[in-house]
């Protein structure tokens, strides 16, 4: 299409025919966009994106408005440039009215404006066609019912959010005591660990100390029986029916019996008569008479009850042996057929009488200050006498053996010094505080060499 020069009147023209139809338009574009704007601005509540997309919109229009004006100068014949140096030099307001000659161009122009202005009323009327409809189908109650529902769902998720926060503190606050529980769980098992390494290894210095104590036990047994069996077979210095005797002055008062009824006298005189019908003494047998009183401590029965029983639990025995010998170790027997054992002996001391100045400066040479003093009362009972303590020992009531064997001090076996007293001292009993039961004492040696 050829390019029309146009002069200022021209553009005039163009200009006072559109002018109209453009406000037209624009009331058209901007008054529907403008009210839509409005709601989408209640709805959405948002100032600030609501104001840039007006801007847009305006922006939108004003394109439109200038590309209208192209248009129409394109429509009369004129190119872009041409218009705009036109409008930079217009002397004059495009609302005043201008009588101007008309030409075929204008008249031309004037064909087409009209057919514009038509086609801007339909388009007008489709656009209120298009509002109205729109009015009618848009749920303007919707802003107000998605706002309500949106501070609903706000509250919710506050109130999601302080849940949260609340179980999260509680889930820590019980990771916190699970994971101390674990720990003092943990310290306990280790501190049961090292318990239970600490009794194995106790379980295994018990279990060697057991067999220890076994075979100690075991040794004892036979060195005790070596010795109660050398002890049977070796003679007896003191035994009552080969001449020992004891000593009454240097043994304790017997145990005081109670009044017996008549039944309990008609039954001991039963049995004395007994005892001395099988003993042969109504025979006319010469053997020594059975014991009574102390002397039966040195007696060979050993049936129960046969024993010499003093009060208490403490108590001394003097013995005055065969013949002078030289002591090597003693015995204590003891009935394990009674009923009742707390009676036997225990702890007890062996003394011997030194005579003689040579064998009292050869003792004088072992014995040890302060090891051979015996107590008061005992010092009284030997007076001026010499009296060395020879041996310590305890008759074990529960060793298989009820006949023990106590060797003396080996020193005082190498001096080779003979005795003919010795002094038993009974420290303590098993239990009995009535009275103690001696059943048997034996002193074995050997007699002096004679020069």
């Amino acid at each position: 299409m050829p390019t029309l020069q146009i002069n200022d009147g021209h553009l005039v023209l163009v200009w006072f025919k559109f002018e109209r139809s453009l406000f037209h338009i624009l009331a058209i574009l901007l008054a529907p966009t403008l009210s839509t704007l409005r709601r989408v601005r209640s709805y959405l509540a948002i100032r600030f994106w609501t104001s840039v997309l007006l801007v847009a919109c305006l922006t939108s229009l004003l394109g439109i408005v200038v590309n209208l004006v192209f248009l129409n100068a394109r429509i009369v014949g004129c190119d872009r440039k041409a218009v705009i140096s036109a409008i930079l030099r217009l002397p004059f307001s495009f609302g005043e009215s201008r009588l101007l000659p008309e030409t075929a161009d204008i008249r031309e122009s004037h064909e087409h404006i009209n057919r514009l202005e038509a086609s801007v009323l339909d388009l007008r009327a489709a656009c209120q066609h298009t509002e109205s409809q729109a009015e009618n189908d848009f749920p303007f109650h919707c802003p107000a019912v998605a706002t309500a529902d949106l501070t609903q769902l706000r509250m919710r998720l506050d109130e999601l959010a302080s849940s949260v926060e609340g179980t999260g503190a509680l889930i820590s606050h019980h990771q916190e005591a699970a994971l101390k529980r674990h720990t003092e769980t943990i310290l306990e098992i280790e501190r049961l660990r090292k318990q239970l390494a600490e009794t194995a290894h106790m379980r295994e210095v018990l279990s060697s100390v057991v067999v220890n104590i076994e075979h100690t036990r075991s040794l004892k047994a036979q060195r005790t029986g070596a010795l109660h069996s050398s002890a049977i077979e070796r003679p007896d210095f003191a035994l009552y029916t080969t001449g020992g005797k004891t000593l009454s002055d240097l043994c304790s008062p017997p145990r005081t019996k109670p009044a017996q009824s008549f039944f309990s006298w008609l039954s001991s005189v039963t049995w004395e008569a007994a005892r001395r019908q099988f003993t042969g003494r109504e025979r006319g047998r010469t053997e020594k008479p059975w014991p009574l009183g102390s002397d039966m401590a040195i007696h060979y029965e050993l049936n129960p009850g046969y024993c010499w029983a003093f009060s208490g639990s403490r108590g001394h025995l003097g013995v005055q042996l065969a013949r002078p010998v030289i002591v090597e170790e003693v015995a204590i027997d003891h009935s394990r057929s009674h009923w009742d054992s707390s009676q036997a002996p225990r702890f007890m001391e062996l003394w011997v009488l030194i005579e003689g100045s040579e064998a009292v400066n050869k003792a004088r040479r072992w014995e040890i200050d302060g090891e051979h003093v015996p107590p008061d009362d005992v010092q009284k009972l030997f007076g001026k006498d010499k009296y060395l303590r020879v041996g310590r020992f305890e008759y074990d009531l529960r060793a298989a053996q009820a006949s023990q064997t106590f060797p003396v001090d080996s020193g005082f076996q190498a001096l080779s010094l003979p005795v003919r007293i010795v002094f038993l001292l009974v420290l303590d009993n098993w239990g009995n505080q009535e009275y103690t039961c001696l059943y048997r004492f034996r002193v074995h040696g050997r007699l002096p060499d004679v020069v």
